[in-house]
């Protein structure tokens, strides 16, 4: 009984230590002994040796057993990988099934096409619709392979990739590029100086940050931070605190309309990726997302400083679209009941209908052509004006409208095999987080197959941290003498040396 127990607190053990990326030398710690052997007494913890072999395994096979299990209840996949290091596959929630070890094989579309297809082969292939992948060469060669191996497969790139290269293009003008680069002088300026970055956390509560190249939402973050800290930067200009360079930027007549009118631009992009990259998000507004994206541009008006910019822009997003949007994206906006495809050209809606009749295997395509037409024209069977109101009223995806209401129609098995692909891959970049913690410096003997196995776990038991609330500084009507200023912040570096402090005594003590 005792060995039956033993074996179950190993595993909740052991799974503990996978999910929160824990070392496996935790078990051997003589101070985690001690705290183990307090709280139970006749319990020995694992080694490290059974944590990284015979526990991993098993805990690995656990998993691969549950995955297989939800792959095969799944009527549609999708699969996506980021590069040739990941590999996730959509049921229509996001499977981690493995990480690549690409040291010693070629980054090419031919060995990207080989690998996918062996994942999908073991899944089966007549259950995939979709594969998505950043916009790289390699990853387009492995389109054209695959397209020919598997059929009714559509390859795509990532929309929120897509989205960014508009970014990148925009980002790319002279006039642009000068007033970024006078932002990032007065972050940096302020930043690399102990004393101006004390005196502005002391001021605001904003801290100022530079944008990175591989974080799509960082410019505009960058630019919010300027702006919030607007007036106790020029407040800083004013009282000779800043350098006679940074002065003439802040102090400027017109370089905060400029840094205005660029967050505007910028935000109409922004909005967008952040409502595509999530898990959930929602193919069939991937086609209306462009034409969105042009009339918040035309309402803007005449820009001040960056009209032209703004133009250009606009250029860039029809140029874009035209690689972006496939024949699937305008299928779904199309299915989608809230759209009905109203902005299609005839053209794009011929494609649409096309790719639809292509995917029906119960139906002819005479009965799938009749069905979209009465759908497209609310007649027949969908003459029924309460469910169409429903659908305006009501935050309900474009499937769940289906199987609530024509769960029988004909396009109703094409709408479950279109609506449910991702339009995204960001899901993969998201999965480096899980490997960055699991392969840190300090692990890096890890070989590629134990990260691999980890990465499941690590995944599959994710911890959710709670969000800290920040404390309400108001004073009390009865003690106001006990509390500080609302704007006066607790001092960092005492709190920190207090920390150690605490902890070089203990260590002492030990």
């Amino acid at each position: 009984m005792f060995q039956i127990m033993k074996s179950h607190l190993d595993d909740e053990f052991a799974r503990a230590v996978y999910a929160t990326a824990s070392p496996f030398m935790l078990s051997e710690n003589q101070y985690f002994k001690k705290f183990i052997q307090t709280l139970r007494p006749e319990y020995t913890p694992p080694s490290r040796k059974q944590l990284s072999g015979t526990l991993l395994v098993k805990e690995y096979q656990r998993i691969e057993q549950n995955i297989n299990e939800i792959i095969t209840k799944a009527s549609v996949l999708s699969i996506m990988c980021d590069g040739i290091i990941n590999i996730i596959i959509m049921t229509p929630k996001p499977v981690f099934i493995t990480s690549i070890d690409t040291t010693t094989n070629p980054h090419s579309g031919e060995y990207l096409a080989k690998i996918l297809l062996a994942t999908m082969e073991k899944y089966g292939t007549e259950k995939f619709q979709a594969l998505v992948t950043d916009n790289a060469a390699a990853n387009k060669k492995a389109w054209a392979i695959l397209e020919e191996k598997v059929p009714n497969l559509q390859c795509y790139g990532c929309f929120a990739h897509s989205l960014n290269l508009i970014l990148g293009d925009v980002l790319e003008c002279a006039r642009i590029k000068k007033i970024i680069q006078d932002g990032k002088a007065i972050v940096n300026g302020i930043n690399l100086k102990q004393v101006l970055k004390a005196e502005l956390n002391k001021r605001s509560s904003v801290t100022l940050k530079l944008p990175v190249k591989t974080r799509w939402l960082s410019m505009e973050q960058f630019l919010s931070s300027l702006l919030a800290n607007k007036i106790t930067l020029r407040e800083m200009a004013i009282q000779d605190k800043l350098n006679q360079a940074l002065q003439s930027i802040v102090l400027g007549s017109d370089f905060w309309d400029k840094i205005t009118e660029l967050k505007s631009i910028i935000c109409i992009v922004t909005t967008r990726i952040l409502q595509f990259e999530g898990d959930r998000g929602d193919i069939s507004e991937c086609y209306p997302s462009f034409r969105e994206m042009l009339r918040e541009l035309e309402m803007m008006g005449e820009l001040s400083f960056l009209d032209g910019e703004k133009n250009y822009m606009m250029e860039v997003i029809e140029k874009r679209k035209k690689v972006a949007i496939k024949a699937i994206h305008k299928a779904s906006y199309l299915l989608n009941p809230k759209y009905l495809g109203k902005t299609l050209s005839a053209s794009d809606r011929l494609e649409a209908i096309n790719f639809m009749a292509s995917l029906s295997t119960s139906c002819s395509e005479e009965e799938i052509l009749n069905d979209i037409s009465n759908y497209a024209t609310k007649s027949g069977e969908y003459n029924v004006p309460i469910v169409w109101k429903y659908i305006e009223t009501n935050k309900q995806s474009p499937l769940q409208w289906w199987m609530a209401f024509y769960p029988e129609a004909p396009l109703c098995q094409i709408a479950q095999r279109i609506l449910q692909v991702p339009p995204t891959s960001c899901v993969c970049e998201r999965s480096f987080s899980q490997q960055k913690n699991v392969h840190t410096v300090k692990r890096n003997r890890l070989g590629s197959d134990t990260v691999d196995k980890l990465i499941s776990p690590r995944r599959k038991y994710k911890v959710r941290r709670v969000p800290h609330k920040p404390h309400n500084h108001k004073p009390h009507n009865h003690k106001p003498h006990n509390h500080k200023p609302h704007n006066q912040k607790p001092h960092k570096r005492r709190t920190n040396q207090i920390h150690w402090n605490l902890i070089l005594k203990q260590y002492l003590m030990w």
